[in-house]
Order: C-alpha cells, then sequence, then structure tokens
C-alpha cells in the first residue's frame, strides 16, 4: 500500500512538473502563465471608445479604460490632469475600480518606464467636483 501511495504521489508530481513546463513527451499542454499584462495610458483627452492606450498619442480616456479595456493584471498609467467621473452633473456617476488593475498617477506623458513618473511634479487627481467648483453639495 505504501508504495502504491508513494508510486501516485510521484506520477502527480511528475504530470505537474510537466504541465508547469508545457510540453510532456512531445506533446504541448495550454501555459499556465498568467497572461502578460498590458499597459494602458491615459490621458483627459483620450479615447471615449474603441482600441487605445498602446501609445502616449493614442491614449485612452480613463472611464473607457476602467470600463471598456483594463483587465486584471494590467496597469493604467494616468497623466497629469484632473479626471470627473461624468462630463455632464449625473451626480450618481464615479470611478469603478477593477480588481487587478493598477491605477498609477504623476505621468507627464514621455515615460517609457513606471519608475519615470514624478507625482508631485505631474499632479494627477481623480475629482467628483462635478458642479460649481468647491461647492460639496453638488458632487458627484
Amino acid at each position: 500500500m505504501r508504495n502504491t501511495t508513494r508510486t501516485l504521489y510521484l506520477a502527480l508530481v511528475i504530470i505537474c512538473a510537466a504541465a508547469l513546463a508545457g510540453t510532456s513527451g512531445g506533446t504541448a499542454y495550454p501555459s499556465l502563465a498568467a497572461p502578460a499584462a498590458s499597459i494602458i495610458r491615459v490621458t483627459t483627452g483620450g479615447a471615449t471608445s474603441g482600441a487605445c492606450g498602446s501609445a502616449w498619442g493614442a491614449a485612452c480616456g480613463l472611464q473607457h479604460a476602467l470600463n471598456d479595456i483594463a483587465v486584471s493584471g494590467d496597469e493604467l498609467w494616468v497623466a497629469a490632469g484632473t479626471y470627473k467621473p461624468t462630463a455632464d452633473n449625473s451626480r450618481s456617476a464615479t470611478f469603478q475600480l477593477k480588481n487587478g488593475v493598477g491605477v498609477y498617477g504623476g505621468f507627464a506623458m514621455t515615460e517609457t518606464l513606471r519608475s519615470q513618473r514624478n507625482w508631485t511634479a505631474n499632479v494627477t487627481v481623480l475629482s467628483g467636483d462635478i458642479g460649481a467648483a468647491g461647492n460639496n453639495g453638488d458632487n458627484s
């Protein structure tokens, strides 16, 4: 009984190792690795529909990136500016963040690495002040 248990355990270890390696005896298995994360660039005047975000010159709007483009593992690189959840006065509008999506502000739109951002010099604000500036009674 003990040899049978040891044999089954060893077989399980070999199968798992082969699956992680992607092949076993020449047979290809689907990769178990997570898909590569995407960097999605966001600006205040970014696209509100369609494909975008692959470069600063083709950036997305924040709501479009959050709602339609980003998936878990992605990073949103948000350029300096003030972002509001709506262009009108809809007080129920919000920014809906997604699990596993990193949101990083402080970009001057020249960076190629996240470590190059300067969030103190390139202030990025997510604001609910959608009505009269400074009036808390009409915010979202």
